[in-house]
């Protein structure tokens, strides 16, 4: 670096500051020090070598400060980019409206996802000296990542930080990465091993496959998506509020109304589920306690340990209802058999319960039925029109765009008439899927009341008088009890 002290002409004095980033110009006792006196020494200085120098030079006290020069920037440390959206608040979802229960209050992410990326530091940017001599910069620090040790109990864990304390910065982790989250240096990204809440805490960061939400679902949470194994709610969710869960779901609560449920395993909830507007989806097996006029769909086995009342559900298993009251209105549909405590009640309220009976599979016979008969009196017409429009182009009464449009019509007869059997072959074959079901059995534990309409498999069973104990059996087109 230049020199510190140069002595010019008459006493004056140019000093630089130990860091060779500024110069300034020192009068001697009874002198003058104004910006004249810089632009009288300014081709001297010059001379020496002295770079950005100050037009006007600045003063300050004793000083003249005549040049600066240029600091280094130092480079950035390395750092984590998140790439997952961490915000909380409600979601826009339009220009003018925002959804208050979407709030993203607990942040989760399905398996695989890229959670963060690491970026690496910044090498910096050279200074200058007054004297133009570069100025090197400090480089970052590389992001140091760890991998949390698994099966590390709490105090094990605050003994290992404490000792990598002790070992000053150089062994100290940025980032400590804990279950469920691997690091790729390949492509510098933080991965998701597997899905479920991602916490993120001081410098650690883990993913929680099995998480407890201790409360309600409510304001303060928003509505809840859980990618993990299972998510278990301790108290309620509340009106109008959703809980998506990829694998199993326990809530220890009730479900009020207006509330959307869908797990992709098990479902329990230990309170009462309720409401016109409720609807829940289990595609595992379901156990719930009480359920009154929800919309119920299960593609396991549904127990319910209370009654069932008013709902419409489908099950796509087998169905157990326990309690005192059992299955009274409604509408159940379900394709295993069925085991009922009471179906009906005294009051004869119309309930219909149905074993061996595939809902889905009933609607989708019934869709292709109704578009069976609208193609066949399409086509009907098509045919009528074709026959007349071949007579008259015999008798030479058509143009020859009548006869392109003729033409245009037998094709799109053909069309449809191939549609016509695709849906035969398909009904046929969903008729099979029907007749499946004329295994299955509706055990009754207690009672049975008139005006229950009992089926089995596509047959169906109105009943006249009150049944104690016993099986509802198909033989041959007739539904049969055994008591």
């Amino acid at each position: 670096m230049g020199r510190e002290t140069v002595t010019l002409e008459e006493g004056y004095r140019l000093r630089v500051s130990p860091d060779g980033l500024e110069a300034w110009l020192e009068a001697p006792p009874g002198k003058e020090l104004s910006p004249r006196i810089f632009y009288r020494f300014r081709s001297q200085l010059e001379d020496l070598g002295l770079k950005n120098l100050l037009d006007p030079p600045l003063g300050e006290g004793s000083r003249l400060i005549v040049a600066r020069g240029q600091p280094p920037q130092h480079g950035e440390d390395g750092r984590i980019e998140f790439l997952i959206d961490l915000s909380r608040g409600p979601r826009e979802v339009s220009p003018h409206r925002v959804d208050w229960r979407e709030v993203n209050a607990l942040v989760s992410v399905p398996a695989g996802t890229a959670v963060a990326r690491v970026l690496p530091p910044t090498p910096g940017v050279p200074g200058l000296t007054v004297w133009g001599e570069p100025l090197p910069p400090k480089p970052g620090h590389k992001l140091r990542l760890r991998k949390e040790t698994s099966g590390v109990d709490e105090k094990l864990r605050g003994l290992e930080e404490e000792l990598e304390g002790m070992t000053g910065e150089e062994g100290r982790a940025d980032l400590i990465l804990g279950p469920g989250l691997r690091y790729d240096p390949e492509k510098e990204l933080i991965l998701a091993e597997e899905g479920g809440f991602l916490e993120i805490q001081q410098r650690r960061l883990r993913i929680h496959p099995v998480y407890t939400l201790r409360g309600d679902v409510d304001w303060n949470t928003g509505n809840i998506h859980f990618h993990g194994r299972k998510l278990t709610v301790t108290g309620s969710v509340k009106r109008g509020f959703q809980v998506e869960v990829q694998g199993d779901l326990e809530i220890r609560g009730n479900v009020e109304d207006g509330v959307r449920i869908r797990t992709g395993g098990h479902l329990t909830v230990g309170g009462i589920v309720k409401g016109e507007e409720t609807s829940v989806e289990a595609g595992g097996n379901a156990i719930l306690n009480i359920v009154e006029q929800a919309v119920i769909r299960v593609k396991g086995n549904l127990t319910v340990t209370g009654y069932l009342l008013q709902t419409r559900a489908m099950v796509g298993g087998s169905l157990s209802v326990l309690g005192e009251k059992g299955l009274v209105g409604g509408e159940t549909f379900v394709e295993g058999s069925g085991v009922v405590s009471v179906a009906g009640n005294p009051a004869f309220v119309r309930t219909v319960v149905r074993v061996g009976f595939s809902y889905e599979v009933a609607e989708e016979v019934y869709r292709l039925e109704r578009e069976f008969d609208r193609l066949d009196q399409l086509t009907d017409q098509m045919k009528e029109a074709l026959v007349q429009g071949i007579r008259m182009a015999k008798e030479g009464q058509l143009s020859p765009r009548q006869k392109k449009i003729l033409g245009r019509l037998y094709r799109v007869l053909k069309e449809k008439l191939l549609e016509m059997a695709e849906i035969k072959e398909r009904l046929a074959s969903l008729e099979e899927e029907l007749e499946r079901g004329a295994m299955a059995l509706l055990q009754i534990t207690r009672w049975a009341y008139p005006n229950v309409l009992v089926g089995v498999g596509r047959h169906t069973l109105l009943l006249q008088k009150e049944y104690g104990p016993g099986v509802f059996a198909l033989e041959g087109a007739r539904i049969v009890y055994r008591g």
